[in-house]
């Protein structure tokens, strides 16, 4: 887990609960409220990202009647729960949609599948984020975790350009993390979580691309080019204008590489292709829902619910503590 507090860099890799007011106003007792904050550090955890943080907003995207079928859990794009919910059940909150796209509720996540960090659709970062604020009267909570997991769905559009073209593009999607951390910071926000994206290059998607022929080397240079990407978020927080502000950075780009490299040891006998096939909505020719558990990926692109919740645990572990108010 790599640290900025209070505007300084610290690398290791490795609220209370709003009280109901209506007409008159309520107090908890002083051991209420020690209860409280010991078991809601945050009094919220707002999340901005794509498909690996999305638990219900694509639906709003693609104006479904109905909920994605199963396998998808509860709309989601995987079998099970994301990395962001067992953040979220750490933390005793819940990470409901909030449906921006259509009709917004009271939602804390505004991660949309098929996000980027840099581009102009509306469910993308800078959209995310404008909508947030445009939501709560352009303020963020001192007292509330706002996450950040974006970037995957940038790589991805890069894996077929050239150099410097590809990594000038990824050097503006960072920028545009970065300036949005920056906003969150500007408008009052003290506790911040960025996690670095998991390696694309070893997706079942760029893997069969890279088994075509004269594609050979497109693994490897997507792998790079997600280091590459995290290399730079990382460098453009730590020049951030921070203040007060707790901006921790988690390595879950490593946690989900070591879990990947000792698949066996996690009960894994497939790290190379998808369970599903998400495009045709049926499951591939080498799975079925039984043997979910053997398959690191739930598609070509998506982890598993079993891999989300080992790197899930894993990063709930590494959030850290409020900042001191």
């Amino acid at each position: 887990m790599m640290n900025m507090v209070k505007g300084t860099w610290k690398q290791t890799f490795l609220a209370p609960l709003a009280c109901a007011i209506a007409l008159s106003g309520c107090q908890l007792s002083d051991d209420e409220e020690k209860e409280t904050s010991e078991s809601r550090p945050f009094s919220a955890l707002y999340v901005f990202g794509d498909s690996l943080s999305d638990t219900g907003n694509i639906g709003g995207y693609l104006s479904l009647e109905t909920d994605l079928p199963s396998p998808f859990y509860d709309n989601r794009i995987s079998n099970g729960k994301l990395i962001v919910d067992y953040v979220a059940e750490s933390l005793n909150l819940e990470v409901e949609p909030s449906l921006y796209l259509g009709e917004i509720t009271d939602g804390t996540n505004y991660a949309v599948a098929g996000g980027q960090a840099d581009a102009d659709q509306n469910i993308d970062l800078d959209f995310q984020v404008d909508t947030y604020m445009e939501y709560h009267s352009e303020e963020a909570s001192p007292k509330a975790l706002y996450l950040f997991f974006i970037g995957g769905n940038d790589i991805l559009e890069q894996r077929g350009e050239t150099s410097p073209n590809n990594t000038n593009a990824l050097n503006l999607a960072a920028d545009k993390v970065a300036a949005n951390v920056q906003e969150v910071i500007d408008k009052g926000g003290k506790n911040i979580v960025v996690l670095t994206v998991p390696d694309v290059g070893k997706t079942p998607k760029v893997l069969k691309e890279s088994a075509e022929p004269g594609q050979e080397g497109r693994s490897q240079l997507v792998s790079d080019l997600t280091v590459y990407f995290n290399s730079q978020v990382e460098l453009k927080l730590s020049q951030l204008n921070m203040g007060d502000t707790k901006v921790t950075m988690i390595n879950s780009y490593q946690i989900a590489l070591d879990i990947l490299n000792n698949a066996a040891d996690y009960g894994f006998t497939n790290t190379t292709d998808g369970c599903y096939v998400t495009e045709d909505l049926e499951f591939s020719d080498i799975c079925s829902e039984e043997q979910f558990d053997n398959f690191y990926y739930f598609d070509n692109i998506h982890p598993s619910g079993k891999t989300h919740r080992l790197i899930g645990e894993k990063v709930a572990a590494e959030i850290p503590d409020p900042a001191e108010s």
